[in-house]
């Protein structure tokens, strides 16, 4: 089981290296890294949680790594939230400001002059 640990923790760096430029993007590109950078977390404290159990001879180390991963699970989860949250409200603010005429956008434009052309019609 250790060699596959080990395996699948390579392959967890080797991901989250090439995800470490992105860990600053959007909501979806913060997640991914966060779950890839997790999972790393997660593969080294479960490798030291099975020396602990096996030494000990307690489930305590075990129980332990598993309140962290928790804790780990829902730190991330409540970052991708926030920024999500963030995106939307963005996207909201930028529709207020489209609806105000204060930021004028092609559909904006597009009504003006039709609404011009009407009137030099009727």
């Amino acid at each position: 089981m250790s060699v596959i640990g080990l395996v699948a923790l390579v392959a967890n760096l080797t991901v989250a290296g090439l995800l470490y430029r992105y860990r600053q993007g959007d909501s979806q590109a913060i997640s991914v890294w966060l779950c890839t950078r997790n999972d790393c977390i997660v593969n080294i404290a479960v490798m030291i949680a099975g020396a602990g159990v096996w030494a000990s001879r307690t489930p305590w180390p075990d129980i332990a790594v598993a309140a962290m991963v928790a804790c780990l699970g829902l730190s991330s989860a409540v970052r991708v939230i926030r920024r999500a949250l963030h995106e939307i409200r963005g996207v909201q603010a930028k529709w207020r400001f489209a609806r105000l005429n204060l930021w004028p956008t092609s559909l904006d434009l597009f009504y003006t002059s039709r609404s011009r052309a009407k009137r030099a019609f009727f």
